[in-house]
């Protein structure tokens, strides 16, 4: 092999690695200014609440705001939760699904308006995995927020 055929060669190989790096680092960029002013924005009051002391037998209920600060649409795309005693559901416009969780997360449930509010209610059934003492439950909703793509909802309780 020559040394103008070598380095050539050596010249290809850093370009195409120079150019594969390139690619790579773009590829990780988060969402420029102008795609996330101009998209969806899922904007949460609170993300967690304590329901205090409850019974192994009760349901506790909770409810949570989630509101669309954007200029598009905020897809709610999936709901699921921490646990097999835990469900969520999405609440939009008068209009409630049927709960998710654990093993049964949704699929896409709808959109909320630019401007507007829904609720996310969260359900936690002890006696279905029945623990003592201090435990958290969470709720985990999927969105097209390009900022906030996974919002976790959380309830803590002391179970007797």
């Amino acid at each position: 092999m020559t040394i103008k055929m070598l380095l050539t060669w050596l010249a290809a190989t850093i370009g195409l690695m120079v150019g594969i790096t390139f690619l790579f680092y773009k590829a990780e960029q988060p969402p420029t200014n102008q795609a996330v002013s101009n998209g969806a924005k899922a904007v949460v009051d609170i993300t967690s609440k304590n329901v205090g002391t409850i019974s192994v037998d009760s349901e506790q209920t909770t409810e949570f705001n989630l509101s669309n600060s954007g200029v598009k649409p905020l897809k709610v795309l999936k709901i699921s939760s921490s646990c097999n005693c835990t469900f969520g559901q999405f609440i939009y416009e008068g209009k409630e699904s049927v709960e998710y969780g654990m093993h049964a997360p949704s699929g896409y449930l709808g959109e909320i308006a630019p401007g507007k509010n829904a609720k996310i209610r969260m359900i936690y059934r002890p006696k279905i995995m029945p623990v003592y003492g201090a435990v958290t439950r969470d709720l985990y909703i999927t969105t097209n927020d390009p900022i906030n793509p996974k919002l976790t909802f959380s309830m803590s309780a002391k179970v007797e």
